[in-house]
């Protein structure tokens, strides 16, 4: 199985699941932040006309396909990482390992309605999960000096940001020097695991598979004509 694959000149982590959850534990235990994000068809596309969120895909530390249609439109169907990406198994099981391991969540997002959901949903399916606080940024707009010391005053050990891509990156790319917490799971809107109606979620994904492959298609001609 390849563990990167390329898409529209990015290159993407295919690890499977076991191996992506001993690294992110690896992590855990480390003496910085490493960030880890969710990656989807819309912010692939978005990443050739924004350089702030390309350039900070390339440097994740370790980046989660978590749309499925990226692994098609790389050519990789392999059953267990179709199955593993289209139930977010990463997801799941990195929640068990926080709560197993007592470590301390910290949840950021755009709005409180995201924040809520995600609160909500992990309380029913992941009741020992900690989380010691919560941030909105419409709540605090242009100072987010002040959430970072907040953050930090928490003392978390896994930042969970529910912020919409491309400004979860621009945060992370601002902000990542100064936080102390050990990890940085970007979940952004790709999982829509606490928010989305399933339609909604369907009628989405199709969309951006269709964009996607269409753009490959022509990456690729672009590629050939330079060669």
């Amino acid at each position: 199985m390849k563990k990167k694959i390329q898409i529209l000149g990015m290159k993407l982590d295919n690890y499977s699941v076991r191996e992506s959850i001993l690294l992110a534990e690896s992590y855990l235990n480390g003496t910085s932040l490493n960030a880890i994000e969710d990656i989807s068809m819309k912010m692939l596309m978005e990443s050739e006309n924004n350089e702030v969120l390309g350039q900070a895909l390339q440097e994740m530390d370790m980046t989660i396909i978590g749309e499925k249609e990226i692994l098609t439109a790389a050519e990789v169907e392999t059953p267990q990482r179709l199955k593993e990406t289209v139930e977010h198994e990463f997801f799941h099981e990195f929640m068990k390992r926080i709560a197993r391991n007592h470590k301390i969540v910290y949840i950021l997002g755009e709005k409180s309605e995201q924040i809520k959901a995600l609160v909500g949903f992990l309380k029913e399916h992941y009741p020992r999960v900690t989380v010691s606080g919560v941030f909105a940024l419409e709540d605090c707009p242009g100072d987010y000096e002040s959430i970072i010391n907040e953050v930090n005053g928490e003392a978390a050990d896994v930042v969970i940001s529910v912020i919409p891509s491309p400004q979860q990156e621009e945060f992370l790319m601002n902000y990542k020097s100064k936080m102390s917490a050990k990890v940085w799971y970007g979940i952004g809107e790709v999982t829509g695991l606490y928010s989305d109606t399933f339609l909604k979620k369907i009628f989405r994904k199709i969309f951006h598979k269709h964009v996607l492959l269409k753009r490959i298609e022509q990456y690729e001609n672009e590629d050939e004509e330079r060669k």
